[in-house]
């Protein structure tokens, strides 16, 4: 799993790297970059999560052909989720996805 880390450098500095979990000791993939300040901190911590994140587009999810069926396509409100735990005949449990309740306006 790869991650944005933070390890304290030399003189006070903050080192932002991204780094990666292997056979349990942390490998470094990139040096993003050394932060003096809190506002130099922000601005690399920012950059890091969009390189880990690169590549990555927002998925549209529009659902076509509702309004054919009378069902106006608005934005909902996610009011609360569900998740279910179960146990199977051999005892195993069983964890189900976590279901979205959404409302319209």
């Amino acid at each position: 799993m790869v991650f944005v880390r933070k390890s304290p450098g030399r003189s006070g500095s903050t080192k932002v790297q991204i780094a990666e979990r292997r056979d349990g000791r942390d490998v470094v993939v990139v040096h993003v970059g050394t932060a003096r300040t809190d506002a130099d901190l922000a601005v690399l911590m920012a950059q890091a999560r969009r390189r880990l994140h690169e590549g990555q587009e927002t998925l549209d999810l529009e659902i076509v052909g509702l309004e054919d069926e009378g069902v106006p396509q608005r934005p909902g409100l996610i009011t609360s989720k569900r998740s279910a735990l179960s146990t199977l005949p051999c005892g195993e449990l069983r964890l189900h996805p976590t279901y979205l309740i959404v409302e319209t306006p």
